[in-house]
């Protein structure tokens, strides 16, 4: 198998980015010792339009020691668009869009690509997911309402309590942490292993979401073009973001203009 990667960078961490490829890289070399992958290159796309450029081909040089290609976009393109960037002749068999502040377990790779193997209807694996400080990250959703995207982002912890049941249900936190399914509605896209023919069938994410959402628009066609998303927890990741409220007036600015963008799209739900 033929694996293509894209990660997108933005005034990244370089700690955490460092650790993101060493860790990528030593669960490439494991999938690459059971056979279940041949070549991998990884497009790293700088969206700060050259001003990271010198940084980064430091970090890979450190750490990443497979194929690479940097790409300097012209400026802040978004998430979204970023990923985009890629041309289609350059993608593998799978495509992996990851966060710049994802680590990967050793064995991540191995198990999501034979997984994809035996699922051929499956368009997108999502991973379970850690945070830095040891609790769960829930990445599978249900379609969003407005009260629980508030709830969420905005509510005060004591109104976060009395609403655990919503917040739960929404997060499909009754999923068991060691069994797979293919009945995903919505994956979050930290870490998105996509067949290609499937990202190619809806031209990947839809550019006119700048930052936030494109990962739920993205679920929703996939599915609505044939695609199963599956939820597969042997494969383990660990993610340092997220929070786009505690980031500032911008990224909450973002973050409302993506919304109304999506519920514009694909329905709203008050509550």
């Amino acid at each position: 198998m033929r694996l293509s990667i894209s990660l997108v960078v933005f005034q990244s961490d370089p700690v955490l980015l460092a650790k993101t490829l060493s860790s990528l890289a030593a669960s490439v070399d494991a999938a690459q010792a059971e056979g279940v992958l041949s070549d991998v290159v990884l497009f790293m796309i700088d969206n700060a339009g050259g001003m990271e450029a010198q940084a980064m081909r430091s970090l890979l040089q450190q750490h990443w020691p497979y194929a690479v290609e940097l790409m300097i976009a012209p400026g802040n393109l978004g998430f979204g668009r970023g990923h985009n960037q890629l041309p289609a002749s350059a993608l593998g068999d799978y495509h992996l869009v990851i966060n710049p502040d994802v680590n990967v377990q050793r064995d991540a790779l191995s198990a999501a690509l034979a997984y994809l193997y035996s699922a051929p209807g499956v368009g997108l694996l999502t991973p379970l997911c850690y945070r830095p400080e040891g609790g769960r990250e829930y990445l599978v959703k249900r379609y969003p309402s407005l009260w629980v995207l508030l709830l969420r982002g905005f509510a005060p912890a004591w109104l976060k309590r009395r609403c655990q049941a919503t917040l739960a249900d929404y997060e499909c936190r009754a999923d068991a942490e060691s069994v797979a399914h293919q009945q995903v509605e919505i994956a979050s896209g930290c870490f998105m292993l996509l067949r290609c023919a499937a990202w190619q069938s809806v031209n990947g994410f839809a550019p006119d979401y700048f930052m936030y959402f494109e990962d739920f628009d993205l679920s929703l066609r996939l599915r609505q073009a044939g695609w199963r998303i599956a939820f597969v927890p042997k494969v383990r990741i660990q993610h340092h973001g997220g929070h786009a409220a505690r980031k500032g007036l911008r990224h909450i600015r973002y973050f409302a203009v993506s919304a109304i963008r999506f519920f514009n799209r694909h329905g709203w739900r008050l509550c």
